[in-house]
This record gives structure tokens, sequence and C-alpha cells, in this order.
């Protein structure tokens, strides 16, 4: 650290980096682990509900922060959000097939809900913290939250593979894979610790003319809706070459996970090369991927399994890329508003897939 009253941009990336691991270790914890909650939901369309039931509360409880204009109180919004975020995940595993299923869904997508209230608590302050410095704070907070869902593809893939693929090889992969998750909130909370230390009382300020607002607003609402409406609803389904292969989800979701942390780890001189209407266009131009990853379902025009791996690693990339790019250009409010809006929509539109498929 420096002794400049200032965060350097690399002092800020870093410190951003570390700091925001959390941000999507919530939200990507649940698809990752699509092969267990099957097993004790049949039926029940995990993966659709699973959108609704986070994304709902996340939306009502960021939009009454910002139209509230809470912005105080950003270090126990964090501290608070970490740790309710561990004590849910250890709580999690203890939902098992002993419980009644419709009550056991219930409980689930309850603590689902918990997630998406706190992620808009604890996030939102996060995304406000970094508005009010350069944009290597927005970038480093993006990039890192890409990281934690490679991360936690990752950890997924290790834990299923390790263990037999029985029923209670997968009750027990999960375990593992949700305790991990609950230590990681340990050491996030450690490394905002840190961040909360170094932090300076100057504050560099980003001015954007509001008549300049409502494009890359409605690029980054347009974006993550496209993202929400197709993942992890309509990725998580799509079926492999090869009958009944319950690896094939996981092994898709963590390609997107790879595909968007690429992305969203653009080196900010290609980031500043990509021109505003460049990224606008792109953005709408994102729309091909809901005709595509629909042909790999029904009608399945593309079945071998390197049709939709590949899809979905670019529709991943693009998704990473430009929300990095976007997140850039706008305040830190106005953006966070329009993610968290169209995340919310596309998860709340993306319901009627299976009524479309069937």
């Amino acid at each position: 650290m420096s002794n400049s009253s200032v965060w350097t941009p690399v002092e800020l990336e870093e410190n951003v980096y570390i700091e925001t691991h959390d941000s999507l270790c919530d939200d990507e914890s649940y698809p990752c682990d699509k092969d267990y909650f099957e097993l004790l939901f049949p039926g029940y369309n995990f993966e659709f509900n699973l959108s609704v039931a986070y994304m709902v509360p996340n939306l009502i409880v960021l939009l009454i922060l910002s139209l509230a204009n809470i912005t105080g109180k950003y270090s126990w919004r964090i501290y608070g959000g970490f740790a309710v975020f561990g004590l849910t995940f250890f709580f999690i595993p203890f939902v098992d097939d002993s419980t009644a299923k419709s009550v056991g869904f219930g409980i689930t997508m309850a603590a689902a809900a918990m997630f998406g209230l706190i992620d808009a608590i604890a996030q939102g302050a996060l995304y406000g913290l970094a508005g009010v410095y350069p944009p290597e704070a927005t970038q480093a907070l993006v990039s890192g939250s890409g990281a934690t869902g490679l991360i936690i593809s990752l950890v997924r893939l290790i834990t299923k593979g390790a263990l037999p693929d029985t029923a209670d090889g997968l009750r027990q992969s999960a375990i593992l894979y949700f305790v991990f998750s609950a230590l990681f909130m340990v050491i996030c909370m450690i490394t905002f610790w840190r961040l909360r230390r170094s932090l300076q009382s100057q504050y560099i300020m980003r001015r954007l003319a509001s008549e300049k607002i409502y494009l890359p607003a409605l690029s980054v609402l347009y974006n993550y809706f496209v993202t929400l409406f197709l993942f992890p609803g309509l990725v998580s389904i799509i079926p492999s070459q090869r009958d009944q292969w319950d690896w094939f989800p996981v092994i898709l979701i963590t390609c997107f996970n790879i595909g968007d942390f690429v992305g969203k780890s653009t080196p900010k001189c290609i980031l500043d090369r990509w021109n505003d209407n460049m990224s606008y266009v792109g953005t709408f131009a994102r729309t091909a991927f809901i005709i595509l990853l629909f042909l790999c379902v029904k009608p399945r025009l593309f079945q071998h399994d390197g049709w939709p791996i590949t899809f979905v690693i670019l529709f991943a990339i693009t998704n990473g890329f430009y929300g990095a790019k976007l997140m850039m250009i706008g305040p830190g409010k106005v953006e966070i508003t329009s993610l968290v809006l169209g995340l919310t929509v596309g998860a709340l539109c993306g319901r009627i897939i299976p009524a479309v498929l069937h």
C-alpha cells in the first residue's frame, strides 16, 4: 500500500478483485449443484424456480435501497452479507431426502430468496463503493465475480468426481461442496477487513452526464436479461448425445463460468479500444444465442455435444465482456439497478421455457 491518500489503480484493482470473490459464490453455488437438487426434488423444475426465487427479492430490496438513497454503512452491509451467506451454506446440506419433498423444496427456495435479499444488500454496497472510484475498481469487481463462478464450478467438478456415482456419493459430494462455500465466506470477511483497513478518506468521484445514462443502462439491462433468460435454466437441461449423462449439465455450467471469467477479465486496454456504440450493438446481437441454444434442445438441430459447448462458451464470453465494458461506462447506482432488473426480468421470462418446450 502506497503512502498516498488515494489508491493507485493497481492497489485498487488488487483489493477489490480479492474482496469481490463473494458476489457470485451465493448465486453460482445452487446451479452448480443441480444434480444433487434434482435427486432431492425430481420434477420440480428446480433450475427455473431457483432464478425466480433468488432474483425477485434481490430486485425488490435493491430498488428499496436505491429509492431510499441508503448509501451509508457499507461495511456492516458487507460483513452481514458474508455472515448470513456462510450460515445458510452450512444449513443447506441438512435439507435431505428425509425431509418431505414439498417441505424441503420450499425450504430450499426460501434459502435462495434469503440469498437474493442479502446479496442485494451486500453486493449493492460493493458496487456503490466501487462506483466512486476510477473504472479500474468496477472492472475488478466484475472480474472478481467471474473468477468466483469459475472457482465454484471447479470445486463442484472435484467434489463430484472424488466420490462414487451413487445417491449417497452425490449427497456426500454436495455436503463437501457447501461446506467449502461456507468457509469461503470466512475468507471473504478477512479480505474485506484488509480492504477496509486500506481505504483512504479521499475519494475520486466519477461523473457522467445524465443524458448519456439511459443507453448504457438499457444495454446492461438487456445483456443480463438474455443471460438469465437462458442460464442456468435452459443451459442446464440441454441433453447430451450420450443418454442420461448427468455430468453434461455440470460441464456446461463450468464452460459458462470459464467463458464468463475470460470475458470479464479482458484487459482494460482492450476494453478502452472497444467504443461504446460497438458495445451497444454487440449487446443486442446476443439475442442470437436465444435461437441457437433453443435449437440444442427442441428441435435438436445441433445434436453433437460440441455445438452446445461452443455456444455456451461464446454466450458466456460475450456476457462477461459486454458486462464489464458497460459497467465501466455508467455510474454505479444506475448500472447495478439495471443489472439486477435485467437479471430478474430474464429469470421471470425464463419460467415460460418449460411450457414452450413441452
